[in-house]
């Protein structure tokens, strides 16, 4: 082997070695629910706003303590906001069949005669272990009633 020839072995040796594993890609799952009689004929998901500290790729195990430990090799398959998005129109979809469920952001519009809005808060781990929820939904009808609730689930 010439020394041109070993030098480029070692190179391309020397860069595969460096190189880190693909990342793992994770999707959440959309989970059936009691079919609801009375609904909107047609409802609006407006986009989804998330806490900034979710808005990247790397799944955030927890922000406990005021520290973020992320998961590095461990992504969402797709934006969060775009993906829980998607399952939640799905869901509703399931949950409410004579309705027609749109997202703000989709190709398709519609004037919505109902229309539901959510902030995610936190998404992640906390100390124990347990999956921590905190959300804000709101909902609005055409006719201008409304409610708004604040989410908080562990699990």
């Amino acid at each position: 082997m010439t020394g041109t020839k070993l030098a480029a072995f070692a190179l391309a040796a020397g860069l595969a070695a460096c190189s880190s594993p693909s990342p793992v890609l994770y999707t959440i799952a959309p989970v059936p629910g009691r079919v609801q009689t009375l609904a909107p004929k047609v409802v609006a998901l407006q986009q989804i706003s998330l806490a900034r500290y979710l808005e990247r790729s790397q799944i955030v195990r927890s922000s406990e303590n005021y520290r973020l430990d992320v998961m590095s090799n461990d992504w969402w398959g797709e934006p969060l906001s775009a993906m829980l998005s998607r399952v939640l129109i799905e869901e509703l979809g399931q949950r409410m069949p004579q309705s027609t469920v749109l997202g703000e952001s989709g190709a398709v519009t519609a004037s919505p005669d109902a229309t539901i809005e959510l902030n995610l808060q936190r998404l992640d781990e906390d100390a124990s272990g347990n999956l921590v929820l905190l959300a804000q939904a709101a909902s609005a009808s055409r006719s201008g009633l409304g409610r708004y609730c604040a989410v908080s689930a562990l699990s």
